[in-house]
């Protein structure tokens, strides 16, 4: 979350992965540290910034014009997004989320681009009728759809996340208990 109370792309990936990380971080202001997979993910994207590098990473895509590291806020759903590549021309346009190496396509993967696509829609007034995730060490591109279905899960986890601030509620944690086992949060939320 920002300091203007906007929440990001990353906050609805963490509570997608476990309700309660959001909850002990933004209700319990526990604070966050980083895992070492989201310290390899952050390297990885610096490679972005190195215009040098930008013309390897993106080869595949199509031949589209191309910005890069978009910032965006969505008012009406209170979220922002930054996007590492928005391909476009003047009707469509197509987030590219770059993932360090990309060997399983998750759901959540679908959901960042989704609530890319909301952001773009929303400020941009373009149409975002598919987005691509491409991995930086294997140049493999995934092409996603930007189903109506995806974009609803979007809002419905923003709405959820908005009933956990509000209410400051300890939600569920998650089902998975192999997320747990690097998680910040384990040994406090074991005593919960």
């Amino acid at each position: 979350m920002d300091k203007e109370g906007y929440l990001s792309v990353t906050d609805i990936v963490d509570f997608i992965y476990c309700p309660r990380c959001f909850y002990f971080n933004y209700v319990l202001k526990a604070g966050k540290e980083r895992t070492p997979k989201m310290a390899r993910g952050s390297d990885s994207h610096k490679c972005i910034e190195d215009k040098s590098k930008r013309a390897k990473i993106i080869k595949g895509l199509p031949k589209l014009i191309k910005k890069f590291e978009i910032n965006l806020k969505s008012k009406k759903f209170n979220f922002n997004v930054k996007i590492d590549c928005l391909m476009f021309n003047e009707t469509f346009a197509y987030p590219v989320e770059f993932k360090s190496s990309l060997t399983k396509l998750f759901y959540v993967h679908k959901l960042q681009l989704a609530a890319q696509s909301i952001a773009i829609e929303e400020v941009l007034g373009k149409k975002v009728p598919f987005g691509y995730i491409k991995s930086i060490s294997n140049g493999n591109v995934v092409k996603v759809e930007m189903l109506k279905a995806l974009k609803d899960d979007v809002i419905k986890t923003i709405n959820h996340m908005q009933k956990v601030l509000i209410s400051e509620t300890l939600p569920v944690p998650t089902t998975d208990s192999n997320k747990c086992a690097d998680c910040y949060y384990k040994k406090f939320c074991k005593r919960i």
